[in-house]
């Protein structure tokens, strides 16, 4: 009698450990389960208007942050460039690097202007600083007179020396002010 009162014993125990492992079992399902459903409705969520206008949204904050960055560094740029030109024309100093970077200052500004007023600014080539005239008339105004190579319909991948253009400008305390500009084309 005691041999049965052992094997009941065991068998309870063997039954208990199993109703365990079938809990066991069934709870790791049931969480699996609920896993899967929040992945599922994650999916849907991301496929519903409200996350598309959050992800559009996100989008346009970043868009809206390069182009903050890129105005940004252009006004840095530009009050470098204001603050150079200011130094080189007050006179303090009248050095050669002085005079040389008030005509590469300007010639930059020339070449922007210039490529604002063409049709294909993005195909245009223009010659270095060395290969334009740069004269200075009176204390802050200059003329400018230089050539770019374009790429001219219907020969897109050829450049031709079409364009040559002038700039009479004057620097004055909020920046240049264009008093002339020609572009001329050659065709």
């Amino acid at each position: 009698m005691s041999n049965d009162k052992i094997n009941l014993t065991g068998l309870l125990g063997n039954f208990l450990g199993f109703i365990f492992l079938l809990f066991s079992i069934f709870f790791f399902l049931q969480g699996c389960y609920e896993g899967y459903k929040e992945i599922k409705a994650d999916e849907e969520f991301k496929k519903t208007a409200e996350y598309q206008m959050m992800i559009k949204e996100q989008e346009a904050k970043e868009k809206a942050e390069k182009e903050r960055i890129a105005q940004d560094k252009a006004k840095r740029e530009a009050e470098k460039a204001q603050a150079e030109m200011a130094q080189a024309l007050s006179g303090q100093d009248n050095t050669e690097w002085a005079r040389g970077n008030i005509h590469a200052i300007a010639h930059r500004y020339a070449e922007g202007e210039i490529a604002r007023r063409l049709k294909l600014p993005k195909t245009a080539r223009f010659v270095s600083e060395d290969d334009i005239e740069i004269y200075r008339i009176d204390e802050n105004t200059y003329t400018l007179w230089g050539w770019i190579d374009t790429e001219n319909p219907p020969y897109f991948g050829y450049y031709t020396r079409t364009h040559h253009w002038y700039v009479k400008m004057r620097m004055e305390e909020d920046g240049w002010k264009y008093l002339e500009v020609i572009i001329r084309n050659e065709n």
